[in-house]
């Protein structure tokens, strides 16, 4: 995960073939994430087809073996991607239908409001993306490797809610 995207791409592609060919169900069990990997490093390399390749592969992976916040994570993720190869109303819809199940689970995801408010702001509506943008703020603020780690981000997104 910490190195470039293409050391990335080599060890996790190993490691996937690795855990495709075992016939041990706990080692099988990477997948997921090796596949989740590998999107995420193509990402990073700007690669977003192939990002969301492997992304939705990892989606398929986790609604077929993992519980159900793993596959919400991996929806979100590929919802994430879509946003970038410009498919902004498609990422919205499913950023939208997601906030819906964290909301009734009373689990409610900054990260969902944040990309909600990604999307809205794309398509224009930034008087929409606001109320989204705090909500983001306000839970995320809470997260302290996020407000260590990336405080530029948590500082965009207390601005563009509204907060002075």
């Amino acid at each position: 995960i910490v190195s470039p995207p293409d050391e990335a791409l080599v060890w996790n592609s190993q490691a996937l073939a690795l855990a495709g060919a075992s016939a041990d169900a706990r080692t099988r069990r990477w997948e997921g994430s090796l596949l989740n990997n590998i999107g995420w490093a193509y990402h990073a390399a700007g690669d977003f087809p192939a990002a969301l390749t492997y992304l939705e592969r990892a989606l398929t992976f986790r609604r077929q073996h993992g519980p159900p916040e793993q596959a919400r994570i991996a929806r979100w993720c590929v919802a994430r991607v879509r946003r970038d190869l410009g498919q902004v109303a498609e990422a919205l819809a499913e950023q939208q239908a997601l906030r819906a199940e964290y909301e009734a689970l009373g689990t409610p995801s900054g990260y969902v409001y944040e990309e909600i408010a990604e999307c809205l702001a794309l398509l224009g509506d930034e008087a929409a993306a606001r109320p989204y943008f705090a909500r983001a703020y306000a839970l995320l603020a809470q997260d302290a490797w996020l407000a260590a780690e990336e405080p530029e981000r948590v500082e965009r997104l207390r601005r563009l809610g509204g907060s002075e």
